[in-house]
């Protein structure tokens, strides 16, 4: 139904009203509405699993994409939510797997450090931004699955029940993972968890 040149930038709004019909454009209305919602939290999530803001807002559309494709499907708002939590997660294990391919390993957060308020003290800021960029560097070096599981658990806040069902395994396995994620995390991170 949607072009690709109709997309705005980061948005799935660009569709004129004179070409929907009313419940086409209930429907669009609806998913504007889902999009603004979700749509910083699914670019935070890509981030993080990714560490390249360019790359987590591509992923970030292109889950909306794809939950734009799935649009006749009756979903509820927190079905949607998980949804879309499976869908981008998903995609940031496929695109992580591409860029392994390809070697191309590589830490870009300053986009990221620029469009977040600075602390006031500019220690304190060089501090946090040399934490921070030790923290995306040793959760880059973490496998696949134990990334998705850390982030999701211990930076989005999901539930065990949540993420498994998200990531598609058990409770036991998220609880595994999650163990050797924090694990290997503490041995990276020593020198800045004992200062």
């Amino acid at each position: 139904m949607w072009k690709q040149d109709q997309l705005e930038e980061d948005s799935l709004t660009a569709v004129e009203e004179s070409d929907l019909s009313e419940s086409q454009f209930d429907i669009a209305s609806e998913f504007e509405e889902i999009v603004k919602s979700h749509q910083r939290k699914m670019v935070v999530l890509a981030y993080h699993m990714l560490g390249n803001l360019e790359d987590a807002r591509d992923q970030a559309q292109e889950a909306f994409v794809r939950l734009w494709r799935q649009r006749d499907k009756p979903l509820d708002e927190r079905a949607v939510a998980a949804l879309l939590t499976k869908i981008t997660v998903n995609l940031c294990i496929d695109r992580l797997r591409e860029i392994k391919r390809r070697r191309l390993f590589f830490l870009d957060d300053e986009k990221l450090a620029h469009s977040f308020a600075s602390l006031d003290d500019p220690r304190r800021d060089a501090e946090f931004r040399e934490l921070k960029d030790a923290m995306a560097a040793a959760t880059m070096k973490l496998k696949h699955r134990q990334k998705a599981i850390f982030v999701l658990r211990d930076v989005e806040g999901h539930s065990v029940c949540e993420t498994a069902e998200i990531v598609g395994c058990s409770e036991n396995n998220v609880l595994v993972n999650l163990h050797k994620a924090r694990k290997n995390l503490r041995k990276w991170l020593g020198p800045y968890l004992r200062t």
